[in-house]
C-alpha cells in the first residue's frame, strides 16, 4: 500500500506571524493562530514576526489570510461609507435649518413691510379726510367773510410726502404750545427764553436726520415771532434777532 504524500509545508507556529505579499508586491502580515491580518509589523510586546514566508508555503493558508484581510478591509470601507453618510446627513440638516431660518426671517420682513404699508394707507386715508374737512371750513369762512386767524397753519395737500405731513403735525404741536403761553399771561421775558430754546431745538443743523420737519418748525418760529412776543406795553420797534432759513 503506497504511503500518503506529506504536506508541502507545515503551518507556521501559533506564536509567529507570516509575511505575505499582495499582487502589487505590498507586504502584509498574518497570524494563523489568532486569525489577525495587519499591514504593520507587531510591536515589541507581541510575538516576533517571520520576515519572509517559507518557500513553498501552503497556498490554501495564504488564500485564507487574503480572504481574512479582504473581509477586514471591506468592514473598514463600510465604516468609512457609514461615517460619510452620517456627515452628509448632518450637513443636509444644517442646510435645511439655515433655509428655514432664512424663510422665517423673510416672512417676518414681509409681515413688517405689510404692516407698515397698512399704517401708511390708513394715515393717507385719514389725512385725505382731514384735508377735505379743512377745505370745507375754508370755503365756509370765505362765504361768510371771516378772515383767517394769523396763527392758523395751512396743511399740505394730499399726496405730500411723509416728511411734509410730519412737519405740519409738529408745527401744529409747537404752535399750540406757543399759543398757550401767549394767552396764559406768560411774561415776554419768559417767552423770549422759550423761543430761544425752541430755535436751538429745531434748528436744521441740529436735526440732520429730519431736516424737512426741523426746517418747517424753525420757519414757523421765524414767522410767528412777532405774534408770540407781542406786548402792548413794549416799544413798537421790539425786535428779536432770529436766523433765517434758506
Amino acid at each position: 500500500m503506497p504511503s500518503q504524500p506529506a504536506p508541502v509545508s507545515s503551518p507556521p507556529p501559533s506564536n509567529q506571524w507570516v509575511t505575505y505579499q499582495t499582487a502589487e508586491g505590498a507586504p502584509y502580515y498574518h497570524n494563523a493562530s489568532t486569525g489577525e491580518t495587519r499591514w504593520d509589523l507587531p510591536t515589541a510586546s507581541e510575538p516576533s514576526a517571520q520576515t519572509v514566508a517559507p518557500a513553498g508555503a501552503n497556498m490554501a493558508q495564504e488564500q485564507w489570510a487574503q480572504q481574512q484581510w479582504a473581509q477586514q478591509a471591506g468592514t473598514y470601507q463600510e465604516q468609512q461609507w457609514a461615517q460619510q453618510a452620517q456627515q452628509q446627513q448632518h450637513f443636509a440638516a444644517q442646510v435645511q435649518y439655515q433655509y428655514q431660518q432664512a424663510a422665517a426671517s423673510q416672512h417676518a420682513a414681509q409681515a413688517a413691510a405689510a404692516q407698515a404699508q397698512q399704517q401708511q394707507d390708513q394715515w393717507a386715508a385719514y389725512y385725505a379726510q382731514y384735508w377735505s374737512w379743512y377745505q370745507s371750513v375754508q370755503e365756509e369762512r370765505q362765504a361768510e367773510g371771516v378772515p383767517e386767524p394769523a396763527e392758523e397753519l395751512m396743511p399740505p395737500p394730499p399726496g405730500a410726502s411723509v416728511q411734509e405731513q410730519l412737519a405740519f403735525a409738529m408745527k401744529g404741536i409747537v404752535l399750540k404750545e406757543m399759543e398757550a403761553m401767549r394767552f396764559d399771561g406768560t411774561s415776554v421775558e419768559d417767552r423770549k427764553k422759550h423761543l430761544k430754546v425752541l430755535q436751538i431745538k429745531w434748528h436744521p443743523d441740529k436735526n440732520p436726520d429730519q431736516e424737512v420737519v426741523a426746517k418747517g418748525v424753525f420757519q414757523l418760529l421765524v414767522e410767528k415771532k412777532e405774534w408770540f412776543l407781542f406786548d402792548p406795553d413794549a416799544q413798537p420797534d421790539l425786535e428779536l434777532e432770529v436766523a433765517q432759513v434758506d
